[in-house]
């Protein structure tokens, strides 16, 4: 049986016994706890040169084994133990220039690995905890970097076309030291470091992941990265090549550190945006919501917040919603020292029961009680999907930090992501995510919409080709803001003029911004445009679905095969995100073909909010998830195809008909569980 499991990271203290770890993992299997996360800290397991201790480890991995649990150890293989003196905290990350060091990272790695390979108690791997560089740039990388440049731009003549100063081989090439905040640096130094700091990034993932599939070849490995709701560029972070290098991916989501640009009521919804990130650029099925705020953040944490047991139970559902492997708190027990002493814990102060505790206790236990339902569940292919553009992040990244309302700060592009995946989330659609390279897989039959929001930069020129593609083949593509204005090196696209125009259906004849408040006469009512004014002349057959005051096309519909493309000539998602404007969900709902993209069962009114539905693909059919962040309310649900509901709670079942509207009572802070069954399947 394989159903969702919960888990929780046990932190090892300095000190420790191997007694106490004993009487934690029993203690985490009496709350329904199925996996335990574990820092292997490499300052625990080699605490001064040459003296290597296991035993509170292997106390972990015996009790859990004798508790049919799994234990998932994540090496810290880059940071150097304290008695080396060369990091200042296990946060730190050593010279990775330094063979000397790097050499015994590896050797720690095949140490922890050839240990537990073979214990019955290891459920999986995790290389290095929210894997992340800050490479400032220095001339010791200088060897690397011009590697880099040499294999990412082809030829010294093709950088020459891009740099300010020429060279005749990169060799001559020169790293200028210190930070590239300069605005008039020139944007290809600040472009390639950062890429270049991804490259390194990806690079290290790779050895460490090598090194343990040489002593472990049957366990899988995954990477939990974190932040992803905004622009995590400057961290080398880059989740779709991530997914290339492990088995699978699992995100960390701490609204603290994570979500502080959405309002607290919209927590659930990045945990969810995070976690289909994860579903979008894992290899496969597999994937995992790797940590998550398990008790108070009072010191630590960009803000200070603490989860309360009603939020653990629509985070944990939420979780479960969309099709997670593996839920796992941050973090079982206290910290004995740091910021976080006695912080984050899923349990009291002395190791005793939370209403946290005992939320997590009744979602495991419902688990098993449903367990016909949720058994080898997964997430559903998406009906819309949204293009993550990583050239258009890593461009915006060069702007200055700022608030939402700033709609030119370095998170302008992950704002405007934000925006469309809630915007859809608030319409009852649970979107998944492309990048560049997968627009061309994706079968408009199965995903029939895609939203480019504020995509300014395209990396790959076959881009628009393949986006008209999908659109002569039935899909419906969204874009707005400065679409395609720019390639990923921040150049003007010229040469792809011809084939945009072609695609949206019209010439752009100006695109320029402003700082008064601005309208749209759009299909339903006036709504407030953002930043951005784009004027078009649209061409033949182009329909004008929106105006600007002066009359203007600020809308714009092009059908042509079997599909449509709508160009909206403001950074509508962006605005969305900035205040959740209900014109906009009424103007978008106008838009959208609503019946090709909602699934079994549906809310009637696609406005209502603290509300989230998610669907999983079931043996026995739909599996509906309505959770509810919010006081008990009565809400109309509409059926899409014929069949037999099930309310799993009492096991009523319900004979509905496409087209039929019936209510439904929805717990306080809680969930609905409905299973579906089509008529042809029952």
């Amino acid at each position: 049986m394989s159903l969702p499991r919960i888990g929780s990271q046990l932190f090892i203290n300095r000190g420790d016994s191997p007694e106490q770890a004993r009487e934690w993992v029993d203690q985490m299997n009496t709350v329904g706890l199925r996996v335990i996360r574990l820092f292997m800290l490499w300052d625990l397991v080699e605490s001064r040169e040459g003296h290597w201790t296991w035993d509170v480890f292997d106390a972990v991995f015996d009790q859990a084994a004798k508790n049919d649990m799994g234990v998932v150890p994540t090496l810290w293989a880059l940071t150097s133990p304290g008695w080396m003196r060369r990091v200042r905290s296990l946060q730190g990350i050593d010279d990775l220039t330094d063979k000397k060091f790097t050499d015994r990272a590896m050797d720690y790695v095949d140490r922890c690995v050839l240990r537990y390979a073979n214990h019955p108690g290891l459920d999986s791997w995790i290389i290095w905890n929210e894997a992340s560089l800050e490479l400032v740039p220095e001339k010791k990388w200088q060897t690397q970097y011009r590697d880099f440049l040499s294999s990412y731009h082809g030829s010294i003549e093709e950088y020459n076309r891009l740099s300010y100063h020429q060279f005749e081989s990169f060799d001559e090439v020169q790293i200028h030291e210190g930070e590239l905040n300069d605005f008039w640096a020139p944007h290809i130094e600040q472009l390639d470091w950062a890429r270049f700091n991804r490259s390194q990034l990806l690079y290290w993932m790779k050895v460490i992941t090598e090194r343990i599939r040489s002593n472990d070849p049957n366990h899988p490995i995954h990477v939990n990265p974190h932040a992803l709701v905004s622009n995590y560029t400057k961290t080398g972070q880059e989740v779709w090549e991530e997914g290339k290098v492990v088995d699978f991916l699992g995100c960390s989501a701490h609204p603290v550190w994570h979500f502080t640009r959405f309002e607290r009521k919209a927590w659930p919804q990045a945990i969810a945006m995070s976690t289909i990130l994860m579903r979008s650029a894992s290899k496969g099925q597999q994937f995992w919501l790797s940590e998550l705020q398990a008790g108070p953040a009072i010191d630590s944490g960009l803000i200070y917040d603490t989860p309360t047991g009603d939020d653990f139970r629509v985070w944990l559902w939420t979780g479960i919603g969309t099709g997670a492997d593996a839920l796992v708190f941050w973090c079982f027990n206290d910290r004995n020292d740091g910021a976080e002493a006695g912080e984050w814990r899923l349990m009291g102060p002395a190791g005793g029961e939370t209403k946290r505790s005992k939320v997590t206790t009744e979602v495991c236990e419902k688990l098993i009680q449903h367990n016909e339902w949720f058994e080898n569940s997964q997430a559903k292919t998406p009906c819309a999907h949204i293009l993550h553009s990583t050239p258009s992040r890593t461009f915006a990244y060069l702007a200055e930090e700022g608030p939402v309302e700033n709609p030119r700060s370095q998170d302008s592009a992950d704002d405007a992501l934000c925006g469309a995946w809630t915007l859809l989330d608030d319409l009852g659609i649970e979107a998944g995510f492309v990048n560049e390279a997968k627009v061309k897989s994706l079968d408009p039959k199965q995903s029939p919409l895609l939203i480019c929001p504020n995509v300014t930069c395209v990396e790959d020129k076959s881009l628009i080709a393949e986006l008209h593609q999908y659109v002569e083949h039935g899909g419906t593509l969204i874009v707005d803001g400065a679409f395609a204005s720019k390639d990923q090196n921040g150049w003007m696209l010229r040469e792809q003029v011809f084939e945009l125009e072609k695609l949206i259906g019209a010439k752009k004849t100006d695109q320029t911004c402003f700082r008064e408040k601005t309208l749209i006469q759009g299909q339903n009512s006036y709504y407030e445009a953002f930043f951005m004014r784009n004027d078009f002349v649209p061409t033949e057959g182009t329909q004008v679905f929106a105006t600007w005051e002066d009359g203007d096309p600020a809308g714009l519909c092009h059908s042509f095969g079997q599909g449509r493309v709508i160009t909206i000539g403001t950074c509508f998602f962006q605005k969305y995100f900035v205040n959740q404007d209900p014109a906009l969900l009424k103007e978008m709902l106008i838009m959208l073909d609503m019946d090709d993209l909602l699934p079994s069962l549906s809310f009637a009114n696609q406005n209502l909010r603290s509300l989230r539905h998610s669907v999983l693909d079931s043996k026995k059919g739909d599996l509906h998830m309505f959770i509810n962040d919010f006081s008990q309310r009565d809400v109309k649900l509409m059926v899409h195809v014929d069949g037999i509901v099930e309310f799993m709670d009492t096991e009523e079942l319900k004979s509905v008909a496409k087209g039929e509207v019936f209510n439904v009572s929805l717990p306080s802070k809680g969930v609905l569980l409905l299973g579906f069954k089509e008529n042809e399947l029952v």
